[in-house]
């Protein structure tokens, strides 16, 4: 979150310049100053206001007040940063200090460090317990030292950026201590007309442990986002994650290797169209001394029909006013919206010991324009003249007997028979005009 509000920072701070070697440092500089102060005037435009200014020959010193929350929404938005209004509403009261130095090398029109100087004001009114406030004074004194940072550099054509965020090692004590890592941080990109164009990130660990109750790693983490269109929704991203583990003191445990995760999203005519694609090589379960280990889990989603200009509204409205949900719902499926899911599988799972196979889930929904989204949350038998569902569940028999001695499986199984096919137990689920079937046979 925080290098995301850097680099929306620098779109607001560099916007429009164009820089050049004009013969000398000095006109360079005041040629980079102009389109500052520019920026700088007009960012009350962007909900944001400009404090403590000071300015000196190749440097300037000022302070970012979050003000204008559902401005600098629609601002970072426009950024290519996709966030919530109510995230950002939780950080009004937030000031960012921000340092700015004009040609510090050879790489940089210019250079900035931008750190928190002050908390928001709504986790200040929440956190009014003793044990709290201790750790709010805590907080306070890692923000004067600056040890939350991000170093920007924008290049001297002003379409292209790098930067790191400095290297975090806290700990804040109460009655349970919570320790904080973060390390190698770093990121780049391209702009083009103030916004990126694409954006790459590395880090090599985090940590979070609370006590001796839990720990939370991630390890070589690498994510890269492209611009692929003139919307917010015209993008590409792809993460990855060498390592990520969990554990609690109560001897249980997940641990993932070699995360990755790919999604695309475009807009045609005004309705958008996304895909996700997950894939863990190697899931590890572990409770009490018993393992279960997932090989080569994956999940493959996509969606179409999406009404764009209804997403926009729900990156906005309050989720607890149901009703203007349920509006913005009904438009945004007022084309008709499509849902599937390719592939959710497990090519292999090993639990205490034994070796149970795999199994393979597709789906696949469409969902009506005539679809009454309020009647629904009243009566969700509602949806069924307007969703036509098919399912397809593939087991092999091992797993299939493993899941049929749980009690909570029972009752479907007795209502339910699967299919014998090349050796695995099959379940084919198909909803349709409001009918429902299983395996050909109609439900009533």
């Amino acid at each position: 979150m925080i290098k995301k509000l850097g680099l929306g920072i620098s779109g607001l701070i560099v916007a429009g310049a164009a820089y050049y070697f004009m013969g000398c440092s000095e006109q360079i500089t005041a040629e980079i100053k102009k389109q500052v102060n520019a920026e700088l005037s007009n960012a009350a435009t962007y909900g944001f206001v400009v404090e403590e200014r000071q300015t000196k020959k190749k440097s300037e010193h000022f302070v970012l007040s979050f003000d204008d929350t559902a401005k600098i929404t629609n601002f970072l938005n426009t950024q290519g940063i996709q966030i919530h209004a109510r995230d950002i509403e939780n950080l009004k009261g937030l000031k960012l200090g921000v340092d700015m130095t004009y040609l510090a090398d050879a790489y940089s029109a210019v250079s900035l460090d931008i750190y928190p100087l002050t908390l928001p004001t709504a986790l200040h009114a929440v956190m009014q317990e003793p044990e709290d406030k201790k750790i709010l004074t805590q907080i306070d004194a890692v923000l004067k030292k600056k040890a939350i940072l991000i170093h920007l550099d924008v290049n001297k054509l002003a379409n292209g950026f790098k930067g790191y965020v400095k290297d975090i090692d806290e700990t804040f004590t109460s009655e349970k201590n919570v320790h904080i890592t973060l390390k190698d941080m770093t990121f780049k990109g391209d702009l083009k007309d103030q916004t990126p164009e694409n954006v790459s990130q590395n880090v090599k660990e985090i940590t979070l442990s609370l006590a001796d109750e839990l720990t939370v790693t991630l390890k070589a983490l690498q994510s890269h986002y492209v611009k692929t269109g003139a919307t917010a929704y015209d993008y590409k991203t792809d993460y990855s994650m060498e390592q990520m583990s969990l554990k609690t003191n109560e001897a249980f445990s997940v641990h993932a290797d070699h995360l990755t995760i790919s999604a695309t999203s475009n807009v045609k005519n005004n309705l958008a169209s996304g895909t996700v694609t997950s894939i863990i090589r190697t899931l590890t379960l572990e409770e009490k001394g018993q393992k279960t280990i997932i090989d080569a889990f994956v999940v493959n989603t996509d969606a179409s029909n999406l009404d764009m200009t209804a997403l926009a509204k729900l990156e906005k409205i309050d989720p607890d006013n149901e009703e203007e949900a349920s509006k913005v719902l009904q438009q945004l499926i007022s084309k008709g919206v499509t849902l599937n899911i390719s592939d959710v599988s497990a090519k292999n799972i090993l639990h205490k010991q034994q070796d149970l196979g795999g199994f393979t889930l597709s789906a696949h929904l469409d969902i009506d324009k005539s679809l009454n989204v309020q009647a629904t949350n009243q009566n969700p038998l509602a949806a069924l003249n307007a969703v036509d569902a098919n399912v397809k569940v593939s087991l092999d028999k091992a797993l299939f007997s493993l899941i049929a001695k749980q009690p909570q499986a029972m009752m479907a199984l007795m209502l339910f028979q699967p299919k014998d096919e090349q050796g695995k137990k099959v379940y084919h689920l198909e909803l349709k005009d409001g009918k429902f079937s299983a395996n050909g046979v109609s439900v009533n």
